[in-house]
This record gives C-alpha cells, structure tokens and sequence, in this order.
C-alpha cells in the first residue's frame, strides 16, 4: 500500500518544498505521513465543499495549491476546514509557491497552453543553483553508451549548445570481492582496465534523471562517479517566465487567447498600443512585477489581481497588461498534477473535485 509520505516524496521531486517562499506554508499540513493512500483529490483550494466531497467518496488525501493553513491558527470552530479534516482523519498537501516556481510548474503550464517558446528566462529570480558537474569513470569500450544515454537525459547542456562534453584516457584499478557480480574481471583479482573519466556539466532540475540514465547505461555493478558544483554556471528559480509568441499578435487578440486558453469567466486588459512578440507570463496575484516585466523589455504582461494602480502604470509605460484572474491562472496547474502523479502511482484514483471552482460569480 502507498503511504502519504511517498506521495510527499513525489511530489517534492515535481517541485522541491526546499523553493517555498518564506511567506508560504507548504507540505503536510494536516495528516500522518503513515496513512495509507488509495484515492487523491486535488484542488486549488480546500474548502469545506471540497472536504464534504473528499467524504463522501471516500478520498483520503487532498492536494490543493493554496495551503489551508496559511496564518497562524488562534482558534478554530466546526465551520473552519481544518477542524473538518483533523476530525475526519483526512490528510492535505500544499504545493503552492514551490509550484509556481518549480521547472514544469504554474508558469511553464501558462506558457505551454499560449503555444509560447522560449519559455527558459525567469522573470523574478528567488533562487541561483549552480550547475553540478558530474564525473564518471566508463571502460573506453561502453564511453559512446553513456554518453549519449546522459546527453538524452539533459547533460550537456548550455546555452545554444548541447551534448557538451569532457573526456580523458586513465586506468581504472579494482578487486571484486565475495558476493561481487563483476562486468569486467574475477572475484578476488586485481583488475586493470583502460577506462575514460567523462565530464558533463547539468542544471540541478536535470541531475536525478541524468544519474539514472547514468546508472541504466553504466556496465559495471558499482559505477564510480563524482557530483560537484560548478559556480561558472547557475539555473535560475524564481517566479514567471519570459517568451515568445510565434508571429506578433494585438493587445486584444492575446487576451481573447488567454481567455480561451485558461477557461477565464473575464478578461481585464490594458492595450500597450504596439505588437507585442515578447510576453511575461506570472501566475496568481502577480501585479507586482509589471513594471520589472517592462525593464526586461516585455511588450505584453499576463497575470492575475491587477489592481488600479497597476493599470494606471502599465499605460503610462506602452505595456500590454492582461488580467486573466487568480484562479484561472493557477487552475490550469491541476490537470498537470493529474497526469503526473497517475504515471508514478497507476495504482491510486486521483481525480479533480467537482467543487473545485471559482466562488466568485461575474456578470459579463
């Protein structure tokens, strides 16, 4: 039986908890990590409409994107959702700015659902990792295998370039011992065998996949390898990102492909009053960061919870701002989550819950 800490686990591979801001609250945030785990419900937020339906079908574990404990808690009645699921043994996760920041979260899903490219720039930088540079040692005869098993992985991989490599002849010197299945060699021998130490430098989002592909393609039973840090290099996390749309488009017609794209009830925008190529995309409330998109030489900016302010900013600075609202920004990231946890978990029932919705009623 699954428990909730494999899915925690998970999930902490998808986007990393050690990303959540220091504002946020992510994780388990009700529950045992001992529970066992048979059905998922997901939701952008956990209300007492999602947990009733959590019940009533019986789900165990609810994944929202909005922590349902955000501030401290100083009391707590039978209408608080947090008293619904301690009393009701029920489980919650929160993946929230650790989602919005992660590689493959919130704003590469905005961008993949506008068709946009060159979706790698952040807009707002939290994080500077710096590239790991991975050393293995590989018999000259299985060098090509690896290679290219790490390159499909992701290694090699810097700027307009990839596939970039190091490679230096040298010896390899081993004595299998008892219980070894040895590739190259037998068991209580001193073996010598030509082998070449390959070097590929890697983003840090890149480097499990790359070991495993390492590892899979690797002949010996016990390959060696090194994994160090290389400052030349970072990867950048952090909140938005910046691209392209294909051919350049109007201030009206994006938003009519952001209303589409998102299922938005409405779509509030600002006409920068030129074609607009360059786009800034930033999930949820991120109003804020309009006049850094600018600096960054944007022609369009899509977010959420613009207020007046900022639409007064954005005209004065030429800038396309497009509103497309909290929810509908950040829905679009359950589907995501659908997807991936059924590929690791076939066995669990992950569903969206039919009350997760926009509470907020529009008269268009």
């Amino acid at each position: 039986m699954i428990k909730v800490r494999e899915v925690y686990d998970f999930l902490n591979e998808l986007a990393p908890f050690a990303y959540t801001d220091k504002f946020d609250n992510t994780g388990l945030l009700v529950g045992d990590f001992n529970d066992n785990v048979n059905k998922i419900l997901l939701a952008l937020d956990i209300t007492n409409a999602v947990i009733d339906e959590a019940l009533n079908k019986d789900f165990g574990l609810i994944i929202s994107h909005h922590p349902i404990i955000f501030n401290p808690i100083k009391r707590m009645d039978s209408n608080n959702p947090v008293y619904k699921l301690v009393r009701n043994f029920k489980n919650a996760i929160a993946v929230h700015t650790n989602l919005d920041m992660a590689n493959g979260g919130v704003s590469d899903i905005m961008a993949e659902l506008l068709c946009l490219k060159n979706t790698e720039e952040v807009l707002e930088t939290a994080y500077k990792n710096p590239y790991k540079q991975v050393v293995v040692f590989v018999p000259k005869d299985n060098v090509n295998e690896v290679y290219n098993a790490m390159t499909n992985a992701g290694a090699g991989e810097q700027g307009s370039y990839r596939g970039c490599s190091f490679s230096v002849d040298g010896e390899g010197v081993f004595q299998p011992i008892q219980g070894a299945n040895p590739h190259i060699g037998t068991v209580g021998k001193l073996e010598k065998v030509n082998e070449v130490r390959l070097e590929m430098l890697v983003k840090p989002s890149k480097l499990n996949a790359v070991i495993k592909a390492m590892l899979n393609a690797h002949p010996y039973e016990e390959p060696a390898y090194q994994i160090l840090d290389n400052h030349a290099l970072y990867e950048e996390i952090g909140y938005g990102r910046i691209c392209e749309v294909e051919d350049e488009i109007d201030a009206r017609a994006l938003a009519e492909k952001v209303k589409k794209a998102y299922n938005c009830s409405v779509v509030r925008y600002v006409d920068g009053g030129k074609p607009v190529k360059r786009i800034a995309v930033c999930s949820g409330s991120g109003g804020g960061l309009y006049e850094l998109a600018h600096q960054k030489g944007v022609d369009a900016y899509i977010t959420g919870d613009i207020k007046h302010s900022q639409w007064i900013g954005a005209n004065n600075l030429g800038l396309t701002l497009i509103d497309g609202g909290h929810f509908h920004t950040e829905n679009i990231i359950l589907k995501y989550l659908q997807r991936k946890i059924k590929e690791r978990f076939p066995t669990i029932e992950v569903e969206i819950a039919e009350f997760n919705f926009d509470v907020v009623k529009y008269i268009v």
